[in-house]
């Protein structure tokens, strides 16, 4: 398979929930790419009537999901259930999902030249990626006194592992 070396590809993390990954790929890339699109994908087969796609934070914060747990579970919470219990028996079921996703877009985009991950939240994410594009690949950590530590991931491994970290000041 020929990829375009001409492309970067850059792999966000970031200090947690709304650290400002994907404002960070819409300034540093011409598309974005995310690890939780197959989640969402298959959340809309599952729960037709959710906006599994909507990345506004109060929306995925507080609508419930009244199919799912007894309705006691926000959008954000089933994205984050649904996607861990796949990755129980392998860490890298999504993102190899999404590798396949983007070398199948490398290879018939034109004119592109960076795309981003906005949502590398584990390091075996990352290294995944890193072994499966190693001369395309950049990791971009977004450090932010507002974002909300996620404990079951692994933000401070990735930010100690970026090439660069971009740190966001509140005003």
């Amino acid at each position: 398979m020929k990829i375009n070396n001409r492309v970067r590809i850059i792999a966000i993390s970031g200090d947690g929930s709304a650290a400002g990954k994907t404002f960070a790929a819409s300034v540093f890339a011409q598309a974005t790419f995310s690890i939780a699109s197959g989640i969402r994908c298959e959340l809309q087969r599952l729960y037709p009537g959710y906006q599994w796609s909507n990345r506004e934070q109060s929306y995925k914060n507080t609508t419930l999901v009244k199919e799912y747990g007894g309705g006691r579970h926000t959008v954000r919470g089933v994205l984050l259930e649904y996607g861990q219990s796949k990755c129980r028996t392998d860490p890298c079921h999504w993102v190899s999902l999404l590798g396949d996703q983007i070398a199948h877009s490398l290879q018939i985009a034109s004119g592109i030249r960076t795309l981003a991950i906005d949502d590398i939240r584990k390091t075996c994410e990352l290294d995944h990626l890193r072994q499966r594009f190693p001369d395309l690949l950049v990791h971009l950590h977004v450090a932010s006194p507002t974002a909300v530590h996620e404990p079951e991931f692994d933000a401070e491994t990735l930010k100690a592992k970026a090439d660069y970290v971009v740190a966001w000041h509140k005003d």
